[in-house]
């Protein structure tokens, strides 16, 4: 009988010992790692208005002074005419769309694979070129649509078209 009481003690003993957690690790287990970055380590402007992620992982920030692109090792900024960037996107191919003050378009490969800016405002009519900022992107199966106070634009990217609707008042925010 001292033989099964004893058993049954260095079962449940070994057991606890084994089923224990290292104290130290359990508080970490499930949260993220949060890395902040000051505008010193990036070197453009402090403030940042929005972020987007491609399909290989890399993170597109916009920014008072234009993209920036973290591929998690280094920063590059990618120059966007009048540098103020307000709003991305990303569509269902990987396009990256930009929307920023009185300027919208996207990032395409260059002739080595980098990303650059291609400006769509060539494809509105004068009159229509001074929107100021564009505050949403949304990609959509018809085309993206970029949305201003008073403009809201659709670019259709398989017809090279773009559509401009013009607000009686203004258009209100969009999530």
């Amino acid at each position: 009988m001292q033989w099964l009481f004893m058993s049954i003690f260095l079962l449940f003993l070994s057991l606890e010992v084994f089923s224990s957690r290292d104290i130290n690790t359990d508080n970490y287990i499930g949260l993220n790692y949060i890395k902040n970055y000051t505008h010193k380590e990036y070197d453009l402007q402090p403030q940042n208005w929005c972020i987007v992620q491609d399909k290989r992982g890399i993170i597109y920030v916009g920014n008072q002074g234009g993209v920036l692109e973290y591929d998690g090792i280094s920063w590059r900024k990618i120059d966007v005419p009048n540098s103020e960037v307000r709003s991305l996107a990303v569509d269902d191919n990987g396009v990256i769309y930009i929307g920023g003050v009185n300027e919208f378009g996207f990032l395409a490969p260059d002739f080595k694979g980098t990303l650059q800016y291609k400006s769509l405002v060539n494809n509105l009519k004068d009159h229509q070129k001074s929107f100021a900022n564009v505050w949403r992107i949304h990609a959509t199966k018809e085309g993206v649509y970029f949305r201003t106070t008073y403009y809201l634009f659709r670019w259709n990217s398989k017809q090279e078209k773009m559509d401009v609707w013009r607000a009686k008042y203004s258009f209100l925010s969009t999530s």
